[in-house]
């Protein structure tokens, strides 16, 4: 009779208490037949306790290993759900922040593009053809196309006309088209930056003087502009004990020139040069004045001395 442990292990799986007495019967049995054919003597009773032993030993490790694998088997497969519902939370994460990018990705684009649509409908409307008739103030079209020229002004990225007349654009080896205004009267006269002009002085503060400007380039204009004169354009030098009072009073005739064409549409002048300044001057009595040196003048009637921003060249007619 085989009594190793493969013998014991057919015994596993059924009834504890059954089996042990089936398994004792058949020992007691076998072991009776054994001795029986073979003659030998054997202590059954110590036979039976160590079998017995044995048996229910092998059945609670099998029992403990059996445990203990689906113990483990079941924190794997608890693990692994984790694992997997981890990565469907990041894999669903990564979905929405890529939707989310392409969203933003879109809205941008499409802002660049209606701002791109806009400007360029705003530049085909703004933008006048070769040969329209344009006024002073007149939008010509933007500066992002082409080069200003004669009669033609930048302001704000856009070009405006300061001539009556007709558009036209001349080519350049370059590529680019320079536009200018050709004035259709010769006698319309308007004042570009650097022209010399005559004004008349209208009114005096402690911080500028108001004009009205007569003449650009010695050519007398229809209608007179409106131009100022600040306290910091009367000189060139010690600016900061300059008085207006001192350099110009009400009805001056003043040669100036003009620096741009600043706010509420007045000429900013100045005066600021030697040969810039008052050429012609009445005293409180109407007589004419005759400048003295750089900065007085005196009445030919009462002899009296007054201040004045004196032109170096004085060449003028009494305006009455």
């Amino acid at each position: 009779m085989d009594f190793s442990v493969d013998s014991l292990e057919q015994c596993e799986g059924q009834d504890e208490d059954q089996n042990c007495s089936k398994h004792h019967l058949n020992i007691s049995s076998s072991y009776e037949d054994f001795n029986e054919g073979q003659g030998l003597q054997i202590d059954e009773q110590k036979i039976s306790s160590w079998e017995r032993w044995m048996i229910h030993k092998t059945i609670q490790d099998r029992q403990r290993q059996r445990e203990a694998m689906e113990a483990k088997m079941e924190r794997r497969r608890k693990e692994a759900e984790v694992r997997r519902k981890e990565t469907e939370r990041r894999f669903k994460a990564n979905d929405c922040h890529r939707k989310w990018l392409n969203e933003k990705s879109q809205q941008i684009k499409q802002k660049k593009n209606n701002e791109r649509r806009k400007k360029e409908e705003w530049e085909k409307m703004t933008e006048l053809q070769e040969g329209d008739f344009v006024v002073p103030g007149d939008c010509v079209g933007p500066s992002t196309r082409h080069s200003p020229g004669k009669g033609v002004y930048n302001r704000g990225n856009t070009f405006y006309a300061s001539l009556c007349g007709r558009i036209t654009l001349k080519s350049e080896s370059s590529g680019t088209h320079i536009v200018s205004v050709e004035s259709c009267c010769r006698s319309v006269v308007v004042p570009e930056k650097g022209s010399v002009v005559l004004c008349k002085v209208v009114s005096v503060t402690q911080s500028y003087a108001k004009v009205l400007i007569l003449s650009v380039n010695n050519l007398p204009l229809l209608e007179h502009l409106k131009g100022i004169i600040r306290k910091e354009e009367i000189r060139s030098t010690e600016k900061d004990t300059v008085n207006v009072f001192m350099s110009y009073h009400p009805r001056d005739i003043v040669r100036a020139r003009v620096l741009s064409l600043g706010e509420s549409q007045l000429y900013t002048l100045s005066t600021a040069e030697n040969e810039l300044g008052v050429i012609f001057a009445t005293s409180e009595q109407n007589g004419q004045m005759i400048p003295i040196n750089w900065s007085e003048m005196q009445c030919t009637l009462t002899g009296v001395k007054e201040r004045r921003k004196v032109a170096k060249v004085i060449n003028a007619v009494p305006i009455n």
